[in-house]
C-alpha cells in the first residue's frame, strides 16, 4: 500500500473513532442508553443501576465493557487511564458491572447492572468511567483499495456523590483584554471543595456611574473536585468608551 493510501485509512479509521460523550457516527453498530450515572450512596452503602446497549446494525457485535479512570483540564480535555494512575477520588474498587463481555445479536438489547458502592469514610463527589465498545468487522474503502476496523466506544461516566457533604470555590479571576483587539473576558474557576460543581453565572460590564453596558450568560460544565474551568467570552457589544 502506497503511503497516501495508508495516510488516508488512518485518518479514515480516526474520524470514524467514537467516544460517547463527544457524539456518535448514526452508523454507529450500538448505542448506550445513558451516557452519566449519578449516584448518592451514603457512606457504607451501595445503589445498582442499570443502562442498555443494542446493537442497532445488520450484524452480530462483540462488546466489551472496562473501567477506567479519567480526569479533566480547565479546558474540559478529558484524559482516560485504564491503570490506576492514584487519582484521589477514583471508583476504582467500588464499581462492580456485569456483564463485562458479551455478544449481541442484530436488533437485540442487554441491560448492564452497575452497582456503586461508598466507604464508611466516603464524603464528596468520586468518579470514574465504563467504556463500552465493540470492533466492528472489517470494512473495504474502495477509494484507497484498503481494509479497515472501525472501533466504536462509548463513555459511560460514572458520578457518585455522598449526601451530606458540600463544595467550595477557591478562584475567580477576570483576565484583562489585549490593547488594541476585542476585549476577551475569562474567568478560571476553581472547584476546591469535595463535590462535583456546574456553575452558572454571567459577564458583565458596567460604565463609570455603574450602570450594566452589556451581558452575557454562561453555562459551565461539571468540575470535579480538585479540577478547575476556564470560560472564556468575547465581548460582542457595542465600542466602548476610553
Amino acid at each position: 500500500m502506497s503511503a497516501e493510501r495508508t495516510r488516508w485509512a488512518v485518518l479514515a479509521a480516526i474520524a470514524l473513532l467514537v467516544v460517547g460523550f463527544v457524539g456518535f457516527s448514526a452508523s454507529a453498530a450500538i448505542i448506550v442508553s445513558d451516557l452519566v450515572l449519578d449516584a448518592r450512596v451514603p457512606a457504607g452503602g451501595a445503589e445498582t443501576y442499570v443502562f442498555q446497549v443494542t446493537n442497532t446494525g445488520d450484524e452480530a457485535v462483540d462488546v466489551t465493557i472496562t473501567y477506567y479512570d479519567w480526569s479533566v483540564d480547565e479546558r474540559g480535555n478529558h484524559q482516560f487511564f485504564v491503570n490506576d494512575m492514584g487519582i484521589e477520588r477514583s471508583l476504582r474498587g467500588l464499581v462492580e458491572f456485569s456483564p463485562a463481555a458479551f455478544r449481541l445479536e442484530s436488533q437485540q438489547a442487554r441491560d448492564v447492572r452497575v452497582t456503586i458502592r461508598s466507604t464508611q469514610q466516603a464524603d464528596g463527589t468520586y468518579w470514574g468511567m465504563l467504556m463500552v465498545e465493540n470492533e466492528a468487522p472489517p470494512v473495504r474503502q474502495d477509494v484507497a483499495g484498503a481494509f479497515i476496523h472501525v472501533q466504536v466506544r462509548y463513555g459511560v461516566k460514572l458520578y457518585n456523590t455522598v449526601p451530606g457533604t458540600a463544595g467550595a470555590v477557591e478562584r475567580v479571576a477576570a483576565a484583562q483584554p489585549a490593547a488594541g483587539e476585542p476585549p476577551m473576558l475569562s474567568l478560571t474557576f476553581m472547584n476546591s471543595g469535595n463535590v462535583k460543581l456546574a456553575p452558572n453565572g454571567w459577564f458583565e460590564i458596567r460604565d463609570g456611574r455603574g450602570q450594566p453596558v452589556w451581558r452575557t450568560d454562561f453555562e459551565g460544565r461539571t468540575v470535579p473536585p480538585g479540577s478547575r474551568m476556564l470560560i472564556e467570552q468575547p465581548y460582542d457589544g457595542v465600542p466602548l468608551p476610553a
